[in-house]
């Protein structure tokens, strides 16, 4: 089966041109499955620099007993309190 032309009618049946049905969708999931993994690598890199400043200015203490206020509770990760 051959890829359909921007204006060939879309091949889901809805009777739209294919550009203004299943392509645009095609193209908006590839866009915000790349802005998902930009967010997550920005996030991976921030997290650890946030905790380490946290430490730094407000002592292990402090960022330790925030963790467990935030998170209900939940075992602190070994690698939070520097």
């Amino acid at each position: 089966m051959t890829k359909p032309g921007c204006n060939d009618p879309c091949p889901c049946g809805s009777g739209k041109k294919y550009k203004k049905c299943c392509l645009r969708l095609q193209h908006s999931t590839q866009i915000g499955n790349l802005t998902r993994q930009k967010m997550r690598r920005t996030e991976g890199e921030l997290i650890p620099k946030l905790i380490e400043h946290a430490v730094r200015f407000y002592g292990p203490e402090s960022v330790t007993e925030a963790w467990l206020e935030f998170n209900l509770g939940d075992e602190v990760p070994k690698d939070l309190g520097g």
